[in-house]
Order: C-alpha cells, then sequence, then structure tokens
C-alpha cells in the first residue's frame, strides 16, 4: 500500500501524464494558434536587444525540456532507485514513443529527433533538481547538543537518541 505522500505523487503524475497526452497527441500543433503572437513578441524582443539566436525554434526546444521537467521530478521521487539513469531513460523512451505517435498518426504534426532529444533532457534537468533538493536537504546542519555541524538527528552525536 502507497503511503499518502506516495497518493500525491501518484495522483500528480497521473494528472501530468494526462496533460501531457493531451499536448502531445493533439492532431494539430498546440502552438498553432499562438505562434503568430509569439512571433511578435519574438521580433518586438529582437528590436529591443534581444540576439537573433533567441528566436521561434529555440523557444519551442525550450519549451519541450520545460514539458518534461515535471516528468524526470516526479517519477525520481516516486521511485528513489530510479534517482538519474532509469528516470532519464524512461523520458527518452516516452518522448520516443510519442513522436512515433506523432509520426505515424497525425499528419499535421512533425516528429523530430530533436523534440526526443529537449524532452530527454527535461526529464534529465527534473530528476536532477530532486536529487540536489535531497542532498542539499540531507546536508543540512545544526547545532545538536552543542556540536556545530552534526546532522539533525545523528544519532551518534545525541546521548538522548542513543
Amino acid at each position: 500500500m502507497l503511503r499518502p505522500g506516495h497518493r500525491i505523487l501518484l495522483s500528480l503524475l497521473v494528472l501530468y501524464l494526462v496533460a501531457l497526452a493531451l499536448v502531445v497527441l493533439w492532431p494539430t500543433p498546440v502552438d498553432q494558434s499562438s505562434g503568430k503572437q509569439l512571433s511578435l513578441i519574438l521580433g518586438w524582443l529582437h528590436e529591443h536587444g534581444i540576439p537573433r539566436w533567441f528566436n521561434y525554434a529555440l523557444v519551442e526546444w525550450l519549451s519541450n525540456v520545460v514539458m518534461f521537467l515535471p516528468l524526470g521530478f516526479l517519477v525520481a521521487q516516486l521511485f528513489k532507485k530510479w534517482r538519474i539513469l532509469k528516470t532519464t531513460t524512461l523520458g527518452f523512451a516516452l518522448s520516443a514513443a510519442i513522436e512515433s505517435a506523432q509520426l505515424v498518426f497525425f499528419a499535421q504534426r512533425s516528429a523530430s529527433v530533436l523534440d526526443v532529444l529537449a524532452n530527454t533532457l527535461g526529464t534529465l534537468v527534473g530528476a536532477s533538481i530532486l536529487v540536489i533538493l535531497v542532498f542539499f536537504r540531507q546536508k543540512h546542519v545544526r547545532v545538536v547538543n552543542g556540536v556545530p555541524g552534526s546532522l539533525v538527528g545523528d544519532s551518534s552525536v545525541d546521548p538522548e537518541k542513543n
């Protein structure tokens, strides 16, 4: 049986996967209606000093990275032994399956190896964020019984816990 915290994480993962499926398996590109506005915004930004290499293709690619951050974070949190390598491999496999489905079933969508790379990177970054947060949480130190630098709850330092 899942612990309450895991139920919440699993629920968030399911909700995320449903939202992801709606975005990536929609018959037409989701940015189709907003592409003109984004192009206008980028044009204005370019006129005001933003380099031209920051363009529509880069924004689209970065959105693929960001879209997969939650996958990496949630899967790495749920399956602690999966942390980086297995979580990233799962992200790669899911992304490859999505791009394959877009290629086979959706004529108006375009499958891209760059999307697979961006999605995989997003999964890796999401899992890495979790690992970094866990690392700093575990390394959080405070004074226990007058001993500076001891880890919170370290029974080897706290005589009351021995």
